[in-house]
């Protein structure tokens, strides 16, 4: 299961996904919204917080799918659709909010659906070495 490059790819995804919580997406000067805060993170609103917990979610039940690769394939969709939508919505908050500026690890919810699509490819590439033996869909 670990040794396959589908499932680093996963993890990584994993990992960004966690981090977005700690590092910033965009900052502003403080004082600038009620709460305090001068930064939008994962946890800057209840939606970025749902979004990025299924989505962690749903990459660690993708990696306990390895047996089934047609089921690993479709939940790396799924992944891919809901990091983009979990992108659109930090992309939501950053333009609600004034002065706000983009920064380096800004990159993290960006780089999540990359790593789900390299992941999803070595799945088919797997999917095709099988086919090739005349073995079913599983390892």
């Amino acid at each position: 299961m670990l040794q396959r490059p589908q499932t680093m790819w996963i993890l990584l995804s994993i990992i960004t996904a966690v981090s977005s919580f700690e590092f910033p997406f965009a900052s502003f000067p403080a004082g600038l919204l009620p709460n305090e805060s001068s930064s939008i993170d994962a946890g800057s609103s209840m939606l970025l917080i749902l979004l990025t917990s299924f989505s962690v979610a749903l990459s660690g039940y993708t990696i306990l799918s390895y047996t089934n690769l047609v089921r690993q394939k479709t939940l790396c969709w799924i992944g891919i659709i809901l990091n983009v939508a979990l992108l659109m919505s930090f992309l939501r908050e950053w333009r609600n909010v004034p002065q706000a500026q983009l920064i380096l690890t800004s990159l993290l919810p960006a780089i999540n659906p990359i790593f789900l699509l390299l992941a999803w490819y070595g799945i088919n590439k797997d999917q095709k070495m099988l086919k090739k033996l005349g073995k079913r869909n599983e390892l």
